[in-house]
């Protein structure tokens, strides 16, 4: 079993008890975090489900919608507003701690785990896939993101975030959309360890984007900026 086919299987059974899942489980340092990462998320979404609902809620949400003077057909978004209300609900219901450390430690640590399937997978990747990729973390760009060879979405500290891979001639940069729940940050921050070096900053929703270059490519921190700058004109909170 390799690493795309363990992740694909725990995705969908984070607690299976199958001899070779467990066997590559061992062996592979990289899949134990991812499994890690699913189980967490899975755990959050477990107790977001527990929340009790307040008595005649469902009442009260038959009588608004009867006296609705325009009722419409319910449309994807809508439900998606609906379930993302739900768990920001739960949020502030349960409360539960994370281990805290350095948001540039856990990006990089996070990065190390994907990079064997980010690897496997570089190509050219078209603008709907791209699109796609940003609506799904309530983003869109304004204008098309260029040489883009991997796109995905990726868990981080049981939160969806944007992956993204772009590469030129010379240098080849990381970059990661993180929600304002991840991180907080007023101002650009730089990090440069053994593996990886980078520029995080804030945007004016409150998120953040992180671009990052390996260590072993000659990215200037000034180019990271730069690239930064561009995102930041391009892409912007979804209009539903």
């Amino acid at each position: 079993m390799n690493c795309l086919d363990f992740r694909r299987f725990r995705l969908s059974d984070p607690y299976s008890t199958d001899a070779e899942n467990l066997s590559h489980r061992v062996e592979c340092e990289a899949c134990r975090g991812f499994e890690n990462e699913v189980r967490k998320l899975d755990k959050q979404i477990n107790k977001a489900l527990t929340v009790e609902v307040p008595e005649g809620l469902a009442a009260r949400i038959l009588l608004n919608q009867s006296l609705q003077s325009k009722p419409r057909k319910p449309t994807r978004w809508y439900w998606l507003s609906m379930a993302a209300s739900f768990f920001l609900a739960a949020g502030f219901i349960f409360y539960w701690t994370t281990v805290t450390e350095p948001v540039e430690r856990a990006l990089v640590q996070h990065l190390e785990w994907e990079q064997p399937i980010v690897q496997s997978m570089m190509m050219p990747v078209q603008q709907p896939q791209i699109r796609q990729v940003l609506n799904s973390v309530n983003l869109e760009s304004t204008t098309a993101l260029e040489n883009v060879v991997f796109a995905s979405t990726c868990i981080i500290d049981g939160e969806l975030v944007a992956h993204l891979v772009l590469e030129d001639e010379n240098h080849q940069f990381t970059l990661v959309l993180l929600p304002q729940k991840l991180i907080d940050v007023d101002k650009a921050l730089q990090f440069d360890d053994e593996h990886w070096r980078g520029v995080i900053s804030p945007d004016q929703s409150g998120n953040s984007l992180a671009v990052l270059a390996s260590a072993n490519d000659s990215a200037s921190f000034d180019s990271m900026h730069a690239l930064i700058k561009r995102l930041k004109d391009s892409v912007k909170p979804l209009k539903v």
